[in-house]
């Protein structure tokens, strides 16, 4: 049966295995010896994972039937049968991930009845995929077939169970801010508080996790799902920019504490799935425009980080500001309606 919950826990599952597997591929690329240990690997594939999204979004729009979700699955499928060929394997996968992240962007937007809720559940999974794929990745004994039935398994959830039809009037009520209304200036301030909140994410400094690898990713799955959920009830821009400035603590005073700095994790990621909602409510009707649009965002943030890796003792201090200044660009450039804050407790 194909509703909007079996669609929902399809992308979901499917998100989760996409992303593991990619992982997987990065990290057995470099086991394997076909190239040379370099970051500019992981700078191209975030270029092509992240930034294509845009223009494949756009795509998606215009051709509203385009299987973008299952092409990215079997795309990354087959990377993994041209593994040996280094570079063209890489170029593969992310172009599969960016095609998934589309597909399932769409869906999690078009289908969200105006909740954010359904967003956040979306891009939950991926932050656990991407550091279970990296762990096995690096682990030898583990053969190359697993996360290719996982690719299997997400390519037959799609088909089976996402909807085909793309509603073009969902709005989830944060396009009014008080403070910007032209809606140019309200993207360009969404679009810079995505790229400083993803810088923030590389300089964040967590010394254990080599020893607890999965707990960086579990938090920042919980995080964004949580932070959907809330923003349904305490409103968007409240849910979005607090959680920011409340993660500050956390993150920069206990840092070494794995409990600490893992509360901190999933409020630093609570804003996530608004800022995605947001922007779609700025584009209505193009969704994979406006998923596209904020990985972009995230792309550019995340590029210093390949080129300078900033000490710790000074991030820490940086990481606040980075912080307060996303914080404050979210709170002057969207509302804090939608969801159940006004249409049920306000009403």
């Amino acid at each position: 049966m194909r509703n909007k919950s079996t669609s929902l826990m399809a992308y979901t599952i499917a998100h989760f295995c996409v992303d593991l597997a990619c992982a997987f591929l990065l990290f057995r690329f470099f086991r394997a010896g076909f190239y040379v240990q370099s970051p500019l690997v992981f700078l191209m594939y975030s270029v092509i994972a992240f930034g294509f999204q845009a223009p494949f979004g756009a795509l998606c729009d215009r051709f509203t039937r385009f299987p973008a979700g299952l092409l990215g699955c079997l795309l990354v499928a087959l990377a993994f049968f041209t593994l040996p060929f280094g570079w063209f394997s890489i170029i593969l996968c992310a172009t599969g991930n960016a095609f998934f992240h589309v597909g399932g962007g769409i869906d999690s937007l078009a289908n969200s009845d105006g909740k954010i809720v359904r967003s956040g559940i979306f891009v939950s999974t991926g932050a656990i995929g991407l550091a279970l794929g990296g762990f096995l990745g690096s682990a030898e004994s583990i053969p190359a077939y697993l996360p290719l039935v996982l690719l299997i398994v997400s390519a037959a959830l799609i088909a089976l169970f996402s909807l085909k039809t793309i509603p073009k009037d969902v709005g989830f009520g944060t396009a009014s801010p008080v403070f910007v209304k032209a809606v140019p200036a309200a993207l360009l301030i969404l679009f810079v508080a995505i790229m400083i909140r993803s810088y923030g994410g590389f300089v964040m400094y967590a010394p254990w996790r080599t020893e607890y690898l999965l707990l960086p990713g579990i938090s920042a799955c919980i995080g964004k799902a949580a932070g959907g959920f809330i923003a349904d009830r305490l409103g968007a821009r409240t849910t979005a920019s607090l959680s920011l400035l409340l993660c500050i603590p956390f993150l920069c005073f206990g840092f070494s504490s794995p409990v600490l700095c893992s509360i901190g994790i999933a409020l630093f990621n609570m804003n996530m799935p608004v800022t995605l909602c947001a922007v779609s409510d700025r584009i209505p009707g193009q969704y994979g425009l406006a998923f596209g649009f904020t990985t972009v965002a995230l792309l550019l943030g995340a590029i210093p980080a390949f080129f300078y890796a900033m000490p710790w003792q000074t991030g820490i201090y940086v990481l606040p500001a980075l912080c307060a200044v996303s914080a404050t660009m979210i709170f002057i450039s969207i509302s804090n309606k939608g969801g159940l804050y006004n249409e049920r407790n306000f009403a």
